[in-house]
């Protein structure tokens, strides 16, 4: 496995896990499981998680 070294993208992820969660009444609470399956960093959680996978397809 590699890691990710673009300094941006690792804080933009950061940022989303870190970021929890607005409830109906305006206040924002914090949460450890991280961010929820087709929420708006699922892409870009997709595209990391699945670029070793593509590699590896695309070699073949």
């Amino acid at each position: 496995m590699r890691a990710v070294h673009a300094k941006r993208v690792l804080a933009l992820v950061k940022a989303f896990l870190k970021a929890g969660i607005m409830s109906a009444d305006d206040e924002t609470r914090a949460t450890n499981t991280g961010t929820p399956q087709g929420g708006i960093a699922a892409p870009l959680l997709a595209k990391i998680a699945l670029s070793a996978l593509d590699e590896h397809f695309c070699a073949k």
